[in-house]
């Protein structure tokens, strides 16, 4: 990206902003980036905790600022500013991570296009998607959801999968398998090849609140969240017992129709709050984050 810094004005100016100055204060470095998330942030009303929302309480979006006109390290930068750990209400050291779920939607709610999600995401999603695994302690996920987005051994190297099966139909001799990146979680009564790494949870099916412990027990690291990253059927499930503490959810600005699941998929209604902590544009994407409100 071409760009100039103008100090006697204290703006950038910048190719593909057409011109237009982006308005900050200080320094070009951390206080632009900080600048811009500022600006395209719509948070809570000021009676939120607003060092949880890492000082920022700016209810509007300027036109012509969003995530797409950063380069790819400017955006690294920009994701770590914007996301943190969800904090749980009356937590304590000894119990489980937040789980966060990370889901990109259609507008009509699709979650996958021709089996995958990948026509429905972006270059900037896809930065989101792979810092909020570099953040966590480990990311969990379903064996449909592994096989269908065709996982691969992750790049990262901090970067560990957990891999929720309740039938143990998964290519134990492909090279994610093979890496030590990824971790099966089945119960007792499914087999699983000596050379894989195993936590049991449940006898004959997947006890999900067992999991949710046993993978902490496993994996934690002080604050670290444990990023999930579905199926519908495996966010749907831990839902069911109140266990998803925030969602970083993408919107692509696309119409699917069609018989495409859900972000979650399960038998029985269960009406829960969440609170929004902010919308980040990034060209016709919008990335909302929301954190559970157990208070209604």
């Amino acid at each position: 990206m071409d760009r100039k810094w103008t100090s006697e004005k204290g703006v950038w100016r910048t190719k593909k902003s057409r011109g237009k100055p982006i308005k900050i204060c200080g320094r070009p470095e951390k206080r632009r980036l900080s600048s811009m998330i500022a600006a395209v942030r719509w948070s809570q009303p000021s009676t939120t905790n607003l060092e949880h929302d890492r000082g920022v309480d700016h209810r509007g979006a300027p036109d012509g600022l969003d995530l797409e006109q950063l380069d790819d390290d400017e955006l690294v930068r920009a994701i770590d500013l914007a996301y943190g750990p969800a904090i749980r209400d009356g937590a304590t050291d000894s119990d489980a991570p937040p789980v966060e779920m990370s889901m990109v939607t259609s507008l009509d709610g699709s979650v996958a296009v021709a089996g995958g999600s990948r026509a429905l995401s972006s270059r900037v999603d896809l930065a989101v998607l792979l810092r909020l695994r570099h953040h966590a302690c480990v990311t969990l996920v379903g064996a449909g959801t592994v096989r269908s987005e065709d996982y691969a051994v992750p790049t990262d190297p901090t970067v560990r999968f957990a891999v929720v099966t309740g039938q143990g139909d998964l290519d134990w001799e492909s090279a994610l398998w093979r890496s030590g990146h990824a971790t099966a979680v089945a119960p007792e009564s499914v087999a699983i090849p000596d050379h894989v790494p195993v936590i049991r949870a449940g006898h004959n099916d997947i006890d999900i609140t067992t999991v949710v412990q046993r993978v902490s027990e496993r994996f934690r690291s002080g604050t670290a969240p444990i990023h999930l990253e579905g199926g519908p059927k495996l966010n749907a499930a831990l839902h069911d017992h109140d266990l998803i503490d925030a969602i970083n959810l993408t919107i692509s600005p696309t119409l699917v129709a069609g018989p495409s699941q859900r972000a979650l998929d399960g038998p029985t209604e269960r009406l829960r709050h969440f609170r929004r902590r902010h919308v980040l544009i990034a060209g016709d994407h919008l990335l909302t984050r929301w954190e559970r409100d157990r208070t209604c």
